[in-house]
């Protein structure tokens, strides 16, 4: 144990802020936008706690990164019926107790407005923070409004001020400031609310809208301009966000989440019909764009003479709705690098003999192409091999392909799953959800793409069929004979593990860079894997795949952030 303790004790402090990072996160973010609806991963919190147990030199390492980000409930909670958010993140009285508070580089502080008007909050921050103590290194602050009692119509301006002042005493370098409001609190007090809101935070960075009622009435002659991110959630409406269009002048970032109308009075998905009075000018500015419907609307936007973003960079559509690429990133396109989608027939039309050449990364998480087809064997392959094929023919310079709506093809080669002559020479991660290879159309398709490092599909099989049982003279023939399959690839996920085994064992030991396999599902097929390493006629490969990482990764497998 000692032994083991000095030995962890030596690993470089840089080397000890990585792995903490994967720790909270699960994977390292790319930016603060992004931050907004991440959350550390399930047991993050405790495992840095555990860790800073380990050692001195751990502990020093550790508990910055367990204090950097703060959640601090300033509502207080008299009746159990009162609705109290989970929270996961240490808040400010811990860090200020703990010494920490240099390290808060994020606090979000979860509000009540009528406890604003009455003095609770403030009193509340006051007692966990003593008034010597500020958070200097903290840039960003979340502001979020998630209950609210009923409160009289009066002039709060005092109440506000009292707390904006406190929160400047606390947080002097917060210029990154995020605004989340649940609206539906708003009803019928949308004036007192905005009026207080504005004093609050004048000109927030971020404004998070969620539920929204009725965006005309709430939103009206907006709350703050200068707003660089907006993300409103709606139940529908007219398609007119005044906030938005008072602030496209400077808004960089922009959700727009559209739920569906479960009413027994709708028969279909309800949404406006036309998106158009959303983008009816110009967004100088705007890189991300994110539309997300449950909806069914016929037409969510129609070409215009000019583009109408002509910063974006990043695409995501997870609509079903039709859409016309062109009507969104014009007719050339240049500036593209992410574009993540849903597939319907008037995106795939728009997209067909398109080229996006700083397109970087493509993620197709969901189509309908298959929906309209019935009876028709050759018109469904048609479809589905298209689907396979899309992401390959607009990005020629892609480095990440994700495609989650694959299914199985009929007669499979390795140019069914992407056309000839694209070689791709950048591609690095390739996902083929739901689709299995045969062991040389594996081999072939690492072959064509010589870049790849990490490869997610169903399974490797027998070329014989899924349910072929090697013979040890079959695959001692194949270990012989098979050429070395890739130099670089250093990670393959499975979805499942089939009983016959054999292709997948045989191909792990043609990629000598491999470091990694994991598999999705029952820790059973983990099992499956390994009595098949364990087989006396892989003896000679034993030390290279012992070096392996096996991992079984649950019964579910998130779905990386498109950017």
């Amino acid at each position: 144990m000692e032994l083991q303790l000095s030995a962890a004790q030596r690993v470089p402090s840089d080397a000890l802020g990585l792995i903490f990072d994967f720790i909270e996160y699960g994977r390292r973010l790319k930016d603060g936008w992004e931050k907004l609806g991440q959350k550390r991963v399930v047991g993050g919190t405790a495992s840095l706690l555990s860790i800073a147990q380990v050692c001195h030199a751990w502990r020093v390492v550790a508990l910055p990164y367990f204090y950097q980000n703060t959640e601090t409930l300033l509502n207080p909670i008299f009746h159990a019926a009162d609705s109290e958010p989970k929270l996961i993140y240490p808040n400010l009285s811990m860090a200020a107790a703990a010494g920490q508070s240099l390290s808060v580089r994020s606090a979000h502080l979860r509000l009540s407005l009528d406890h604003i008007a009455n003095g609770a909050s403030i009193r509340l921050l006051n007692a966990g923070v003593p008034p010597t103590v500020t958070f200097p290194n903290a840039s960003e602050l979340k502001l979020s409004f998630y209950s609210s009692n009923d409160f009289d119509r009066a002039d709060y301006s005092v109440q506000a001020a009292a707390f904006t002042e406190r929160i400047c005493q606390l947080f002097p370098k917060a210029h990154d400031v995020s605004f989340i409001v649940c609206s539906w609190l708003w009803n019928g007090s949308e004036d007192v609310w905005r009026s207080l809101m504005h004093s609050i935070v004048p000109t927030p960075r971020t404004l998070i809208c969620c539920k929204l009622l009725n965006e005309s009435t709430t939103l009206r002659d907006g709350i703050s301009n200068g707003v660089r991110r907006l993300y409103l959630g709606t139940n529908g409406g007219t398609g007119y966000y005044p906030i938005v269009h008072s602030n496209r002048g400077t808004v960089e970032e922009l959700v727009i989440r559209v739920a569906v109308d479960h009413s027994h009075t709708a028969h279909r998905w309800n949404m406006p019909v036309n998106q158009d009075p959303l983008f009816s000018y110009k967004y100088p500015k705007l890189a991300r764009l994110s539309i997300e419907t449950r909806g069914d609307a016929r037409k969510l936007f129609t070409r215009s003479a000019t583009n109408r973003f002509p910063s974006l960079t990043s695409l995501s559509l997870l609509t079903f709705c039709e859409v016309d690429i062109g009507s969104l990133v014009g007719d050339r396109g240049e500036t593209l690098t992410s574009l993540t989608m849903y597939l319907t027939e008037s995106l795939v039309q728009s997209l067909r003999d398109r080229l996006f050449p700083s397109l970087a990364y493509v993620r197709i998480l969901g189509s309908i192409l298959h929906v309209f087809i019935v009876n028709d064997n050759e018109a469904l392959a048609r479809a589905a091999m298209e689907v396979v094929q899309l992401p390959f023919l607009i990005a020629p310079n892609a480095e990440m392909i994700e495609n989650y709506v694959v299914s199985g093809l009929p007669n499979l080669s390795h140019s069914s799953v992407f056309p000839d002559n694209h070689p791709h020479p950048r591609l690095q991660y390739l996902v083929l959800c739901r689709l299995s290879l045969s062991l040389s159309q594996f081999h072939q398709i690492l072959v064509c793409l010589p870049g790849l490092t990490r490869v997610r599909l169903r399974s490797v099989v027998s070329d014989n069929g899924a349910s072929y049982e090697y013979s040890d003279d079959e695959i001692r023939t194949l270990l012989t004979g098979l050429p070395v399959f890739s130099t670089r690839l250093r990670r393959l996920d499975f979805e499942e593990v089939v009983r016959c085994s054999a292709g997948m064992v045989i191909a792990i030991t043609k990629l000598p860079s491999l470091r990694m396999v994991t598999v999705l599902g029952i820790p059973a097929e983990v099992g499956y894997l390994m009595d098949e390493i364990d087989k006396p006629v892989y003896h000679e490969y034993r030390n290279s795949l012992n070096r392996l990482l096996f991992h079984g990764v649950g019964d579910s497998w998130s779905q990386p952030h498109p950017d």
